[in-house]
């Protein structure tokens, strides 16, 4: 949770005593505001130079205009009706302002003095600043039909951990995570690539609001190490999969689970999609997040973690040499983290290296070149931008 800072209070006010209908000092001069108890940032109006301070997240000190642009990105911007506007990032309890005419009255800037030093809310960085863009795992909770001691390996982020059945795959195993609230979801993908052929023989999804009135919403089999189940989004707080085939010389694993929307393909690319199975990903930094880029939830998302620079680099080995044409890039949940310049270079031995494509990105980075017989793609950035990362909520490759 982001650490509260006390804003100077050595002036005084210096505007009109007036208590309502009165903005203070005028209605253009507002960085944040409440909708329904949630804060956000009008980040188009910082007073004073907050765009260039920063502030503690979860995930460490970053600037004012990246947290802004990450609120926008995962909790939208609120309705536009009942809005409170705050000045000086009171709305949110961020860096101080340190302006001289103004150290004496932040606050709510539509009542006159009256909003003097008046706070709102603190923003919910903790829901922004998590690997899925969804809950926490601190308010997420797992459970299962066997071995549920180790069901939290299945929501902790390092896909070298499992739960398991420990014993073969049969009918009526299930594993089921509580939300802790209620979400908006269309979609659960189950990890069990470091076991091989470990993933569901069959599969049956249910969900439920309450915990104890359940709905199918899918079913299927496995048939790689990543499942990916789509059904219709809907508002759920249990989801329970269910084993309904078997495998007498296989247990059920699950290294990895998340969860999401169900969205189409951000661009039309025609052509055929490879299959992200067996690839293998390494990055510049941030070597833990690059699975992100292909789990199949557009919430999560690889990050350089620090702003836009040249030289950084995403790379992925195919385990194979494979024919295609077209990458694309998709960063629509950050708007802002695509690349400013890349450069695209393939391999067939992961040392020597041919340019194939650069150019400029766009939030939907779509790449194409012609046809190339390689196993190794390497992304670099050269480019650079003082205030955003570089993300990559999902990478595809097309022949």
């Amino acid at each position: 949770m982001i650490r509260k800072i006390i804003m100077p209070l050595a002036l005084l006010c210096l505007f009109s005593s007036a208590t309502s209908a009165q903005w203070n000092p005028r209605p253009n001069w507002k960085d944040s505001y409440a909708v329904d108890g949630q804060c956000y940032c009008d980040s188009s109006n910082f007073d004073h130079g907050l765009d260039t301070k920063s502030a503690d997240t979860p995930i460490g000190v970053l600037n004012v205009m990246q947290i802004c642009a990450d609120i926008k990105n995962v909790l939208g911007v609120g309705s536009t009706n009942g809005r409170i506007p705050y000045n000086d990032i009171q709305c949110g309890h961020g860096p101080a302002n340190d302006a001289a005419d103004e150290a004496g009255c932040p606050g709510r800037v539509d009542i006159g003095s009256a909003g003097c030093n008046v706070k709102g809310p603190t923003w919910n960085l903790e829901k922004v600043y998590n690997d899925d863009g969804g809950p926490t795992n601190g308010s997420v909770s797992t459970s299962a039909s066997r071995n549920s001691g180790d069901t939290n390996n299945a929501i902790d982020d390092n896909a070298n951990t499992r739960w398991t059945t420990r014993q073969s795959q049969r009918a009526g195993q299930w594993f089921e995570l509580d939300l802790g609230e209620v979400e908006t979801v269309g979609k659960v993908v189950l990890d069990s690539s470091r076991s091989n052929n470990d993933y569901p023989a069959g599969y049956s999804v249910s969900t439920s609001t309450n915990g104890s009135s359940y709905t199918v919403v899918a079913t299927g089999s496995g048939s790689s190490g990543i499942t990916e189940i789509n059904f219709t989004n809907h508002s759920v707080r249990y989801i329970r999969i269910t084993q309904t085939g078997s495998k007498s010389r296989n247990w059920w694993s699950i290294h990895e689970l998340d969860v999401g929307l169900q969205s189409d393909d951000p661009v039309d690319n025609g052509g055929t999609k490879l299959s992200r199975d067996n690839w293998v990903m390494y990055a510049s930094s941030k070597n833990e997040l690059v699975f992100n880029a292909i789990d199949g939830n557009a919430n999560s998302r690889w990050s350089t973690g620090q702003s836009q620079r040249n030289g950084q680099w995403f790379e992925i080995d195919l385990s194979k040499t494979e024919s295609f044409n077209k990458i694309v890039l998709d960063t629509t949940r950050s708007a802002m983290d695509f690349p400013r310049n890349f450069t695209v270079r393939v391999s067939n031995d992961g040392s020597n290296w041919t340019t194939v494509a650069s150019g400029v990105g766009e939030t939907i980075t779509n790449i194409p070149f012609g046809s190339q017989n390689a196993r190794y793609v390497r992304i670099e950035q050269s480019g650079s931008d003082g205030y955003y990362w570089w993300s990559i909520h999902e990478v595809n490759l097309y022949r």
